[in-house]
């Protein structure tokens, strides 16, 4: 059940002296506890524990015993059943009371109280000073030192040893003594290194860079040739292509690259009764066109303005920073349509009736992706038929899909703006995330119109308890905190088949684990039912 715990910390130790030496009598290594609690007059077993930190944190000590509060007063010595012997007072420690249950199974009894001054008198006796009492008996010499003694003046002489010069009042760095090794990375500069002694077995493939190459004898246009005897500035061999051209080259840069930094057009390609532009490729796109604020790709032709066919990947595909990245337009007809021959997939956009339309037999009908920030995956207009319409036969696929990975997007989004619904489904609707509502909750219930409130994660129905009994409930629910608020419990009592709520000699408390102990504080027996409703 639920409590709460007034705390009064008494902490004395009981000592004739806060420090000792090593010939004193040794201090008692015991703490007198003192706490105010709510529980009753009789016997309990507790655990008293010491933590480095208030919460949290790791436990440094413990022990178990019997202790019965007198009026709520715990009364005890700390240490007089497992010895203090080894724990750090030297930092900031926190008492930690907890009640076993019969089941084994430990309680917290309020929060955990700090520990004051006085019990660090127990850290003084060892750094004090005290120790055994003992007296320096010699100096022996540590390594790279020589000399040292047990009486009378002790010396201690620097080893001289490889690298090493000791000289009087001086120790140095003999000559030869820096090996490679012993140069860290970078710590040699230019200034350190003489002209003239870099040889070309010194410079590392690659190391000279265009800046390091010298342009005197050389004139605009000119490239470093080989001439056949040494390499000079020459005029670099410029020619055309001879038609028809045909070529090949193993590259991982582009193999031909035309730039137009004018108004006009980077390539441009016209066929008679063939194809103007023509590219294949075995892996990838066979043609890529790309640009910042027009057209990427452009094509005008008598049967098709663009055709792509591909066995693995995109038939058309197109990508624009600025406008459209693939555009299609029919006065008659379909602007776009993409078919798929051997699942005998289609879809199209802007047709007669719908503004995206697709029909799947094993995958998704229509599928949009969006990772912009307030941009629809998919975006239907029509002004007489359906904005988007997705059709799918598959197995556990979707007849409209979207998805979009930004806090602020849609995957998918339906807005009706003369009073209907937004987004309306003709069967059951399955969320499996959050539902966010700004309006009202609704139904068809009753004459307000209401609606069926949500099911309890845990329902225990009604359940006989005795009188001053503890009952422990398995709800079964995912283990939350002692402190956790994703829980919303609702307790009712009946007596003689008369319920009340809030029923006031029951009481619930949320356990360590899943589970929660419901207690009958009255002498006599009574029924509840526990219903819990779980927060995301």
């Amino acid at each position: 059940m639920k409590r709460t715990y007034y705390l009064i910390i008494l902490l004395v130790v009981f000592s004739t002296s806060l420090l000792s030496i090593a010939w004193a009598d040794p201090v008692v290594r015991e703490i007198y506890y003192q706490k105010k609690t709510t529980l009753a007059s009789k016997s309990f077993d507790l655990r008293f524990s010491l933590w480095d930190a208030e919460t949290g944190g790791g436990e440094v000590w413990s022990e178990e015993k019997g202790v019965t509060p007198k009026n709520g007063i715990i009364k005890t010595y700390l240490g007089d059943t497992a010895p203090l012997d080894g724990v750090d007072f030297s930092s900031q420690l926190w008492v930690q009371v907890e009640r076993i249950k019969k089941d084994g199974t430990p309680i917290a009894v309020g929060t955990r109280d700090m520990l004051a001054v006085v019990p660090y008198a127990l850290y003084s006796e060892v750094s004090a000073g005290g120790g055994d009492g003992s007296s320096l008996t010699g100096v022996t010499a540590g390594n790279g030192l020589t000399g040292g003694g047990t009486f009378g003046n002790v010396t201690l002489d620097v080893g001289a040893g490889p690298g090493i010069a000791v000289d009087t009042n001086a120790v140095s760095i003999a000559t030869g003594g820096v090996t490679t090794t012993m140069l860290a990375d970078n710590a040699v500069t230019s200034a350190k290194i003489a002209d003239s002694q870099i040889g070309t077995n010194d410079l590392a493939n690659g190391a000279v860079t265009t800046a390091k190459i010298s342009s005197s004898g050389a004139s605009s246009g000119q490239v470093l040739k080989y001439n056949g005897t040494s390499v000079t500035w020459d005029s670099d061999a410029v020619g055309g292509f001879t038609l028809p051209y045909n070529s090949s080259v193993s590259s991982t840069s582009s193999a031909f690259k035309v730039t137009n930094n004018g108004a006009g057009v980077g390539i441009e390609g016209a066929g008679g009764s063939n194809s103007g532009l023509y590219g294949t490729s075995s892996s990838s796109a066979g043609v890529v066109g790309y640009s910042d604020t027009g057209t990427g790709a452009q094509g005008v032709g008598g049967a098709r303005g663009i055709y792509g066919f591909s066995n693995t990947g995109e038939g058309v595909y197109g990508l624009s920073a600025g406008s459209v990245g693939v555009l299609g337009a029919s006065v008659n007809s379909v602007g776009v349509r993409g078919t798929n021959v051997l699942y005998n997939n289609k879809g199209e956009l802007a047709t007669a009736g719908e503004g995206v339309y697709g029909v799947s037999t094993s995958g998704d009908g229509v599928k949009g992706e969006s990772s912009g920030s307030g941009t629809p995956g998919v975006r239907g207009v029509s002004t007489t038929g359906d904005g988007v319409r997705g059709e799918s036969s598959g197995s556990n696929k979707s007849g409209v899909y979207g998805v979009n990975n930004q806090s602020d997007g849609y995957g998918v989004y339906g807005r009706n703006t003369g009073g209907g619904y937004g987004v309306y489904s003709n069967g059951s609707l399955r969320v499996d995330g959050d539902i966010y509502v700004t309006g009202a909750y609704k139904g068809g219930i009753g004459p307000n119109g209401g609606a069926p409130f949500p099911r309890p994660a845990y329902d225990s129905g009604w359940v006989n308890i005795p009188g001053n009994t503890e009952m422990l409930m398995d709800t079964e629910l995912p283990p939350p905190t002692y402190s956790n608020d994703n829980f919303f419990i609702y307790l009712r009592g009946k007596v003689n088949n008369w319920e009340f709520v809030p029923f006031a000699n029951l009481q619930a408390e949320i356990e360590s684990d899943n589970k929660i102990e419901v207690y009958n504080s009255s002498s006599g027996a009574c029924q509840f039912r526990l219903q819990v409703w779980y927060i995301r």
